[in-house]
């Protein structure tokens, strides 16, 4: 008596029809033309930008040296070959802290990259020019203050403060 539904048969009828159809598809996808494939491509426009960001908002003001925490600032700018203008914006203290006359002549900034430049607050108004080298790793600067006054003609208080504002210009 024969029997027709033999699974061994039947397996091995299917796995030759599935490798046959399988080498047929391989085959269709080998053979693709130059005109089935081609290149993408993906752009940005990067837009100028310029600017300081505070990483760290005081530091202390010393007497005839400058102090010994500086206030932190990065420069934000992604022209890679340009300069950076460095200005003091704004200065702002009381001049009640001290016992001799306070003008912007008397405190002085030293602002630390990969090099240092210094001034007194009337030439920091006028502003410093960085080249993009000189700017220190992530374009971050030091700021150090100092006033070049003896501690003992400012009043005995808990908090003398000197406030500065800074902006950046960039230069192409």
């Amino acid at each position: 008596m024969t029997n027709n539904n033999n699974p061994k048969k039947t397996t091995l009828s299917f796995t030759a029809v599935s490798l046959i159809a399988s080498s047929l598809f391989v085959t269709n996808l080998s053979y693709a033309d130059d005109n089935d494939r081609g290149e993408v491509y993906f752009r940005a426009d990067v837009e100028s930008q310029c600017g300081i960001k505070v990483e760290k908002d005081n530091g202390s003001l010393g007497f005839r040296e400058y102090g010994d925490d500086a206030a932190q600032i990065k420069i934000i700018n992604n022209n890679h070959d340009g300069q950076v203008r460095l200005k003091l914006t704004d200065i702002d203290f009381d001049d009640q802290d001290y016992f001799a006359p306070i003008h912007n002549q008397l405190f002085h900034f030293k602002v630390s990259g990969d090099v240092d430049k210094e001034g007194s607050a009337s030439d920091w108004l006028v502003g410093q020019t960085f080249n993009h080298d000189e700017l220190s790793g992530g374009q971050k600067l030091d700021i150090k203050a100092k006033i070049e006054l003896d501690e003992a003609d400012a009043i005995a208080k808990d908090d003398i403060v000197l406030e500065t504002e800074w902006t950046a210009y960039c230069i192409s």
